[in-house]
């Protein structure tokens, strides 16, 4: 968390220079900004994440129109933002709009639009609409296998996502994070924010191949990784407790589910908007505990 905060202060100090010696309403200016803004998303600060994008975008927008790479790009993680907060119906407008736009801006298949059909992939998932997200992130895939033939990191984080769309392959999941695993030990350091989401993922795998341990064990390891980067109240954190949460009230550990499931309804009470999807599901969660647990007494 510590390097998160430090690059958001170290691109505030940039802008600060960049202000001083070109000007505020600079391109450089507004895209250190952006910057800002995706450290702050990462950090599931998504009030801060908005309002910095949105002052990004009101600069680009005035200095360059809405028919440039560098507004498609903040206007890509405002639309991530959205999704993140519960808004998915104005976040999948906002991203179909700028994936087209990089369609006219570049050739259909550049590589930049790939990163957005990524999000759209998200969003389609946070969901629940698992054929939908598969379509989009196979459509990424695609687009970075054939311009990043050497970027192997970003075609394991595409076959990750389409696998994560796939449900009832646990083994054929399993397999695909491996492989991930190793390129991303090849290339990444080993405390990397994607090799925690890794070993989250796998932790789902074996929690439903019905193999408990190593799916804590999983859990934990990613636990770790994100409390390193990001501290404790973040989307990552609640994630993970929810996913342990799930495998202890499996395992007819219910205080212990208890206090997952606690840990990660503060999460998301302090960071989603009030009724969002995550909160009422941690919530039921929450009731089911109570409910198994009278039935047991």
């Amino acid at each position: 968390m510590m390097m998160s905060l430090f690059l958001c202060k170290l691109y505030e100090d940039s802008i600060l220079v960049l202000e001083s010696t070109l000007g505020e309403d600079h391109l450089s200016v507004s895209k250190t900004m952006t910057q800002i803004g995706s450290v702050y998303f990462e950090l599931s600060n998504y009030d801060q994440a908005m309002a910095i994008l949105r002052e990004a975008e009101r600069w680009q927008l005035t200095s360059m129109g809405e028919n440039n790479r560098d507004i498609c790009e903040t206007q890509a993680l405002i639309g991530r933002v959205l999704s993140a907060t519960g808004k998915y119906e104005e976040a999948l407008r906002q991203l179909r709009s700028v994936a087209e736009r990089q369609r006219k801006l570049f050739s259909s298949k550049h590589p930049t639009i790939a990163d957005t059909l990524t999000y759209l992939g998200d969003c389609y998932l946070e969901q629940g609409d698992a054929t939908k997200a598969r379509a989009e992130y196979v459509l990424s895939y695609n687009m970075r296998k054939s311009f990043f033939s050497v970027d192997m990191v970003h075609i394991a984080m595409s076959m990750v996502d389409i696998i994560r769309a796939r449900t009832g392959q646990p083994d054929r999941a399993l397999a695909i994070y491996k492989n991930a695993g190793e390129v991303y030990k090849e290339y990444l350091s080993d405390d990397h924010v994607e090799i925690g989401r890794l070993y989250t993922y796998e932790g789902d795998s074996y929690a439903e191949l019905l193999n408990f341990p190593v799916a804590i064990e999983r859990y934990e390891k990613a636990k770790q990784i994100f409390h390193k980067a990001f501290g404790e109240s973040t989307i990552e954190s609640a994630l993970v407790a929810v996913a342990t949460g799930k495998v202890l009230l499996r395992k007819c550990d219910y205080e212990s589910a208890k206090d997952s499931f606690t840990f990660a309804l503060n999460i998301y009470e302090q960071i989603l908007p009030e009724g969002h999807q995550k909160i009422t599901s941690t919530l039921a969660n929450l009731d089911r505990v109570e409910q198994e647990e009278l039935l047991c007494v």
